[in-house]
């Protein structure tokens, strides 16, 4: 044997050694992998060699590396290196991948390994992860999020209407705001403990409101105060839930709130109706009678009361009760003795026959309440206009005066009430007015508290016991509550003589009179009668751990009660004096040890309900929820902005706002319909007006709300609260919408034979039809309505309107957008308005030029502005600027002089790597899915709504878009 074949041998040997210890080694560090056998030695030799060298210039390398996807979707895997031909195989995981490399993930969310091996046996693999896509919706100043792979709902921003369906006036303004901390809204259509609100009377009787409409009542059930016939206190807490019954107002109503005065209740319905029940010596139930009702007759028979009008809302003082009704008046009736009905006399009213009908409204010189709050022998009402007014007794200050004088029970001194004596704090503006037994607190924009009136318990909370109001320029001086450094006021309510607030940190605080351990602190001892007592060393009340206060009780006896949130369940926790039973135990008080509250603290049992969310849209103000509740398909429910005289959220609701404060939403929302059992697919409402459209199961389309241009479609301009009284919309026979989009007071519907038909507010001719004329507002219109002209044979696949702008995707992928174009928003590179005259649509009408060669996969118009996904998956936006909304890192306006649209206009960078999947715009600002499943927002961001945990515009500048903006964290 040569020398020259020994030393081979000898090297032969050695890489078969090193490698088989290599092996042995666990290294799995390259991602390609050397073949399991080979035919030949020298094979291996050559293998073994080049291995030691580059191992990936031998084998194949799969491309990309790892992917993200939706359920149900497809990736092409590409190959390179290696030696055709290559077989790809799934090494773990679901789904199924061909020969071609394609791999297509199964309908449910995991992760799969994919393996490509080449004729020498060499491989490599990828991972894919799959996922349920997120979703987004975008209203004007909010964002929600339903998160695909745990069904829940997230929202942040402005929540001023509800919007968040969550608690706070912004969400999403501070870092501590997001992530773990962003909690889902409780849409009624998940798991939930079914209580919404919680009512006290002064005697110790609790109502809890449930979400679906109903009530159960305990404690003192004395006078029928609770609705039926026994004490809360003989139940034993453990059967509570089942042992009280759930009581409804009647004749397919629902409560919508309930407020107690001192032996009554008074119940507000989902049609604007109010119901009072309990002790009625003085006629505060409004019956024309002194009986009482609740027991026999039930609350279901007791008849509303006759206000000659609906009511907003309601309020239940000592032995009076008054109603806020639609439009902004108020009616109280009952005890008189002081002035407290307003009615410049000190007759009681709702004792005798045809009280009631002939009760006029309380003397507001001409203004509008938005708030009300009857007290023990008076009443207080905050404006529209930011400042509050009271009437009746005054011995204390209660009525912010300046003086002792009662008001309203002699003749013409409700008119003495001007704007000039009004309380006010301007600029900051009064939201929200509770008052006591001799004491009002008044919440302010800037979320401070002002309180006045009587003070000997130091229940005013400025450590010390001297009266407010009670002489002239006591007001002028009121200081704002200091409840601790850098805490502000979310809510507040006043019991006979003390006060709580929930603080902007969630953490509840009381202070005044303590004699029943009603103030939750562990002793009996007043708070807030010296200094010191306020501020940082006021302690909050212990309600045990991760239970956030939501809702508070107005109550004139000593039990304190809250709704508050315990790991996504709404609860309901009281303490004080509790003689009755009120707390659901038989405990006589509690808050006066320790121990007593936080864990030893139990909620009161109610029951639950159950659940799914699978789509959110839009509305004015608020937001949708579609999805599966209790086995029930199409179920659409929705949350924000209601008012009364529009209704927009669909479910016949009266109240104004609906999910403003956490809990308050739920399955007590019924279900949005048109009657018959028609259910809604989709229900959206555009940004800037008051109205709403849906699509229904049966595929008709009904519009509701404002209607000062024919924006409902019916072929006039009046206003329509009540869907099942509202017609289809008729927009050609035998034709059926697809698709809808609403823009100010206008709407345009893709109809199922792929044209657009859009009528309503037409002052930039956006509703395509070549003049400026509004349609839809008179007799004929809508069933004479034309398709609007897009070209020969070109036809639409999507349409979306906005600020009386209007875009579509065309057959060909391509847009065309008319309309207003006063900030190059149609993109053709000028400002001139399409549309309004003849001769500018049809074949007249270029497409918006994206880039040579460039598609549109999804389009999504904003305010001035649109915003395309490409079929690169990369994103293009145009038009207004200002806030950064383009995601270009500049101010500068795209599309509104030439050469700035096509190939000059850039892609919005969204990170390394990263295209979109989705796109939604809002008022000013854009939120982006990606194909990571991450969510990306920029532009306006004085609300919190774009989720990045601070305030401030992202996008405007350079340094802010790409890499370096973070993915929202939900």
């Amino acid at each position: 044997m040569n020398a020259s074949l020994i030393r081979d041998l000898g090297v032969i040997c050695f890489l078969l050694l090193f490698f088989a210890c290599k092996d042995k080694s666990g290294d799995t560090s390259s991602e390609v992998n050397a073949p399991a056998s080979v035919s030949s030695v020298p094979a291996v030799v050559a293998e073994a060699a080049n291995s030691l060298t580059n191992n990936n210039e031998k084998g194949p390398v799969l491309s990309p590396a790892s992917k993200k996807i939706a359920v149900g979707s497809s990736v092409a895997f590409s190959v390179s290196g290696g030696t055709s031909p290559y077989i790809f195989s799934l090494s773990t995981g679901d789904g199924t991948v061909d020969s071609s490399g394609n791999f297509t993930a199964p309908t449910t969310p995991g992760t799969s390994t994919i393996r490509v091996t080449d004729s020498q046996g060499y491989s490599s693999q990828a991972s894919v992860e799959y996922f349920v896509q997120n979703q987004i919706a975008v209203s004007q100043f909010a964002t929600c999020i339903l998160k695909g792979n745990t069904n829940e709902v997230k929202c942040f921003g402005s929540n001023q209407h509800g919007q968040m369906a969550n608690d706070g006036i912004t969400i999403g303004d501070q870092t501590s705001d997001m992530g773990d901390n962003l909690r889902p809204a409780k849409l009624g259509l998940q798991q939930d403990i079914s209580v919404t609100a919680v009512a006290a009377t002064g005697v110790s009787s609790i109502a809890a409101v449930l979400n679906d409409g109903s009530m159960k009542s305990w404690g003192y059930s004395g006078h029928s105060t609770n609705g039926y016939n026994w004490l809360g206190d003989s139940i034993a807490p453990t059967t509570l839930a089942e042992s009280i019954p759930q009581i409804g107002p009647g004749t397919s109503r629902t409560f919508v709130q309930i407020e107690g005065g001192y032996y009554h209740f008074c119940g507000l319905l989902d049609n604007g109706d109010v119901k009072c029940w309990g002790y009625n010596a003085y006629g505060q139930l409004g019956q024309d009678n002194r009986a009482y009702y609740g027991a026999n007759p039930t609350i279901s028979n007791t008849p509303a009361i006759n206000l000659n009008g609906q009511a907003a809302k309601v309020s239940a003082g000592y032995l009076h009760s008054c109603a806020l009704l639609v439009g902004g008046t108020v009616k109280c009736w009952g005890y008189n003795a002081y002035g407290q009905l307003g009615q410049d006399n000190s007759a009681w009213v709702g004792t005798g026959s045809g009280e009631m009908s002939a009760l006029a409204s309380v003397d507001l010189g001409g203004k509008t309440a938005v708030d009300l709050s009857a007290g023990f022998n008076f009443t207080c009402v905050a404006f529209d206009d930011g400042k509050a007014r009271c009437w009746g007794q005054n011995n204390v200050g209660q009525l912010g005066l300046g003086n002792t004088n009662q008001i309203g029970d002699a003749t013409d001194e409700m008119a003495t009430l001007t704007d000039a004596t009004d309380i006010s704090f301007l600029p900051k503006k009064i939201i929200k007015i509770s008052s006591g037994i001799y004491h009002v607190c008044a919440l302010l924009d800037d979320e401070t508290l002002r309180c006045w009136g009587y003070n000997n318990y130091g229940q005013l909370g400025q450590g010390d016991t001297v009266n407010r109001g009670v002489v002239p320029g006591d007001m002028k001086t009121l200081t704002p509550l200091q409840l601790g450094s850098n805490k502000t006021i979310k809510d507040v309510e006043c019991g006979n003589y003390w006060t709580c607030a929930i603080l902007s940190d969630d953490t509840l605080k009381c202070w005044g009179y303590n004699a029943w351990g009603q103030l939750g602190l562990g002793h009996r001892s007043d708070i807030g009668k010296v200094s010191g007592d306020m501020g940082d060393n006021l302690l909050t009340v212990d309600l045990g751990t991760n239970v956030i206060p939501k809702k508070l009780v107005k109550t004139s006896g000593d039990t304190n009660c809250v709704v508050a949130e315990k790991e996504g369940s709404n609860l309901v926790y009281c303490w004080g004096r509790v003689l009755y039973g009120e707390d659901a135990t038989a405990r006589a008080t509690i808050g006066l040890n320790n121990g007593e509250m936080g864990s030893g603290l139990p909620s009161v049992n109610l029951g639950t309900m159950k659940g799914n969310v699978q789509k959110i849209t839009h509305t004015y103000l608020g937001f949708c929820a579609t999805g599966n509740d209790q086995g029930n398909s199409n179920t659409t429910k929705c949350w924000g902005y209601n008012e009364n005289s529009y209704r927009l959220l669909g479910s016949n609701l009266s109240e104004w706002v609906v999910g403003d404060t956490y809990g308050e939403i739920g399955s007590g929302i019924a279900s949005v319909n048109a009657g018959q059992d028609l259910k809604a697919v989709h229900l959206e409402g555009n940004q800037q007006s008051p109205f709403s459209c849906a699509l229904f199961d049966d595929q008709s389309m009904r519009c509701w709300g404002y209607n000062p241009y024919g924006n409902l479609g019916q072929d006039d301009k009046i206003t329509r609260n009540y869907i099942p009284t509202t017609p289809p919309i008729n927009l050609g026979t035998g034709r059926t919408v697809t698709q809808f989009s609403s823009g100010p007071y206008s709407t345009c519907a893709l109809l199922d034979n792929a044209t657009i038909k859009c009528w309503g507010h037409n002052p930039y001719g956006n509703l395509g039809q070549g003049h400026t004329n509004a349609l839809g507002d008179q007799a004929g219109e809508m069933a004479t309505l034309a398709p609007v002209d897009l070209g020969t044979e070109v036809t639409a696949k999507y349409v979306c309107t906005n600020n009386y702008h209007t875009c579509a995707i065309t057959n060909k992928d391509k847009i065309k957008c008319w309309g207003y174009n006063g900030n190059g928003q149609l993109g053709y590179d000028h400002t001139n308005n399409i549309g309004d005259a003849p001769g500018e649509m049809g074949d007249a009408l270029p497409y918006v030029d994206l880039g040579t060669g460039r598609s549109v996969k999804k389009l999504s118009c904003g305010v001035n502005y649109n915003c395309a996904i490409l079929d690169n998956d990369k994103l293009k936006c145009w038009g207004y600027n200002a806030q950064g909304q383009l995601g270009l890192g500049t101010t500068a306006t795209k599309g509104n002089t030439p050469v700035t649209m096509g190939n000059a206009l850039p892609y919005v960078n969204l990170g390394t790597g990263r295209t979109a999947v989705d796109i939604k715009t809002g008022y000013f600002h854009t939120c982006t899915l990606l194909d990571s499943n991450e969510v990306k927002c920029w532009g306006y961001n004085h609300r919190g709504q774009i989720g990045a945990g601070k305030t401030g515009n992202l996008g405007d500048n350079e340094d802010e878009m790409g890499d370096a903006l973070l993915p929202i964290r939900f």
